[in-house]
C-alpha cells in the first residue's frame, strides 16, 4: 500500500506539473503526498534500528563482563594468624592461576607463594619472631594430556615454639609457670615457660605425582627431602626426657618406652618416598558440594640404604566425605582419618600425620582445632571431623574484576592417640581418652580456586584456650 501511495504521488505530481507549469498546485500536491507517505515510510524507522543498537550494545557488554575461558587470576593478600601457640602472625598469601577452561581443569597451572611470620612476648620481656613458614608451590594439573599432575612445594620453616609435653596421650600440660612470679623469679618463670617448648628449623623440598588411571582413580608417587636442626632448652620436658632415656639406671616401664619412642632429636637430613592411591569423584576442588575424596598411601626413610640415621615409614588412610544438604549452599562435610607408624620415626613426625597432604596431626589447624599444636606425640593418630559448611550468596559478587563468594562453617572435631603398639598406661591412660575441639569459622573464595580461611575453637582438654586459625584452603 506505501509503495502505491508514492507512485501515486509521484504521477499525479508529474501529471500536474505538465498541465500547470506556473501553478502552485503541484507544488501544494506533492507536499501533501511527502506529508502522507513518510511517516509511514521506512525513512521513519530508525527508532527500531535504535532498539537494535541498543541490544546489541547490551550483548556485547554482557560479553566483556563474562569471564574469558582462557584468563588469568591474581590474588593477593596480608596473613595474618593468632594463638597461644605461635603469638600474633603477619605475612602475605600471593595465588597465581590460569585457567583454560574446559580444557584443563580446575585450572592449567597454579603458583602460591607464602611468606610467613609470627611475633610473640618472650618469657623475660620484649618480643621474639617464634615460627616461620616461606613455601612456593606450584601445581601443574593439565600434564601427558591430562592424565599426569604434578605439584612441587619448596620451603623453609622453623619453630622455635614447637611442643613438646611428653610422649603419648596422656602428657601433662600442665602450666608449670604460674608457680613463679615473673618478676621477684624471673630467671625460674623463663625457665618454666620453655617448659613443653623446643627449637626446629626445618628446609624442604617435596614433588608430588599424580597419575590418572580411571576417571575416578589415581595413582600418587612422592618424594621429600628435608635437612633438621634442633635447639633443646634448659629445664624442658624434652630435655628431662632425653636425659632419663639416656640414664642406664632406669630400667621402668616408662623410661623403656621412652628410650624407644624418642629419637631423631640430633641434626640430621630426611628423606622419604611415597606411593598410594587417591580416589576423586568431587564437583569441585576448592568447595566440594558433593563427592568422596580419599587416600591410601605408604610412606618410607629408606635408612641406611641412603646413609640416613632414622629408618621407619608409615601407612596413611585419609577419607573425606561431602554431601550436599540443600544443592551447593548448604553441605554435610567430613573426615576420617587412621595413620600408623613403625620403625625409629623422629620426634617431629610422631606429632604429624602422612598421605597425600602430610599435616600436623595431633591439635592445630587442620586436625583437632582447639588443641594446641604438636600437643600429642606418638606412633598411632585417629582423626575425626564434622563440618557444616553454608554459601551465603547465589552465584559470586564481581568486585574489581575478580569474583568473590562467602560462606560460613560450624565444626566439631575429635582426635585419638597412642605412643606405641605396646599398651602403655602410664604413657596413653586407662580411659576412652578422645580429645575434642569445635568453633566456627568464615569462608571467603576468591576467583575459582583460591579459598581464605579463618576458624575460632575451643577445646575441652584441660588447660585449653580459644584459638584462632588463619589459613589457605578447607582444612579437609
Amino acid at each position: 500500500m506505501k509503495i502505491s501511495w508514492v507512485q501515486f504521488c509521484i504521477e499525479e505530481s508529474g501529471t500536474v506539473g505538465r498541465m500547470m507549469r506556473n501553478s502552485y498546485r503541484s507544488v501544494v500536491l506533492t507536499f501533501v503526498c511527502l506529508l502522507w507517505v513518510l511517516p509511514n515510510s521506512s525513512v521513519w524507522s530508525a527508532p527500531k534500528q535504535t532498539e537494535k543498537s541498543a541490544l546489541e550494545r547490551k550483548r556485547k557488554l554482557h560479553k566483556k563482563k563474562k569471564k574469558k575461558p582462557q584468563r588469568y587470576e591474581f590474588a593477593i593478600l596480608p596473613a595474618l594468624a593468632g594463638s597461644v601457640d605461635i603469638g600474633f602472625g603477619f605475612g602475605v598469601i600471593a595465588n597465581i592461576v590460569r585457567v583454560d577452561e574446559p580444557d584443563f581443569y580446575p585450572y592449567r597451572w597454579k603458583i602460591e607463594l607464602q611468606w610467613f611470620m609470627t611475633v610473640l612476648e618472650a618469657p623475660g620481656g620484649g618480643v621474639e619472631f617464634p615460627y616461620h613458614d616461606n613455601y612456593i608451590r606450584v601445581d601443574l594439573p593439565g600434564l601427558a594430556g591430562g592424565k599426569l599432575r604434578l605439584n612441587m612445594r619448596f620451603s623453609f620453616g622453623r619453630f622455635t615454639t614447637a611442643g613438646y609435653y611428653g610422649l603419648g596421650n596422656a602428657s601433662d600440660g600442665r602450666p608449670v609457670w604460674d608457680d613463679f612470679d615473673p618478676k621477684a623469679e624471673r630467671d625460674q618463670y623463663i625457665q618454666a615457660r620453655r617448659r613443653y617448648q623446643y627449637s626446629w628449623t626445618y628446609p624442604s623440598a617435596r614433588l608430588n605425582a599424580r597419575v590418572t588411571l580411571t576417571k575416578k582413580l589415581q595413582l600418587f608417587l612422592g618424594a621429600e627431602f628435608s635437612y633438621n636442626f634442633f635447639s633443646i632448652y634448659k629445664g624442658s620436658k624434652l630435655e628431662e626426657d632425653i636425659k632419663r632415656s639416656r640414664d642406664e639406671s632406669r630400667n621402668d616401664d616408662e623410661t623403656n618406652a621412652i628410650r624407644e619412642g624418642l629419637v631423631g632429636v640430633t641434626p640430621h637430613a630426611n628423606f622419604q618416598v611415597k606411593a598410594g592411591l587417591v580416589w576423586d569423584t568431587r564437583d569441585d576442588e576448592a568447595i566440594p558440594s558433593k563427592g568422596m575424596f580419599h587416600d591410601v598411601s605408604l610412606r618410607v626413610s629408606p635408612g641406611a640404604v641412603f646413609g640416613l640415621q632414622y629408618p621407619y615409614g608409615g601407612v596413611t588412610a585419609h577419607l573425606r566425605f561431602y554431601v550436599p544438604l540443600y544443592k551447593k549452599y548448604l553441605v554435610l562435610a567430613f573426615r576420617l582419618l587412621g595413620d600408623f607408624m613403625f620403625g625409629r620415626v623422629p620426634l617431629y613426625d610422631m606429632a604429624s600425620f602422612g598421605g597425600l597432604t602430610p599435616n600436623e596431626g595431633t591439635g592445630g589447624s587442620r586436625s583437632v582445632r582447639g588443641v594446641p599444636s604438636r600437643r600429642y606425640h606418638g606412633k598411632i593418630k585417629l582423626l575425626g571431623n564434622v563440618e557444616l559448611r553454608a554459601l551465603l550468596i547465589p552465584g559470586k559478587v564481581n568486585f574489581l574484576g575478580q569474583r568473590f563468594n562467602v560462606g560460613l562453617v560450624g565444626f566439631f572435631d575429635t582426635g585419638r592417640f597412642w605412643a606405641d603398639y605396646k599398651p602403655n598406661p602410664i604413657l596413653d591412660g586407662t580411659d576412652a581418652g578422645f580429645h575434642f575441639g569445635f568453633g566456627g569459622g568464615l569462608r571467603i573464595l576468591w576467583g575459582e580456586s583460591f579459598l581464605i580461611r579463618a576458624d575460632f575453637a575451643y577445646s575441652l582438654d584441660p588447660y585449653s584456650t580459644f584459638r584462632f586459625y588463619i589459613g589457605v584452603r578447607q582444612a579437609f
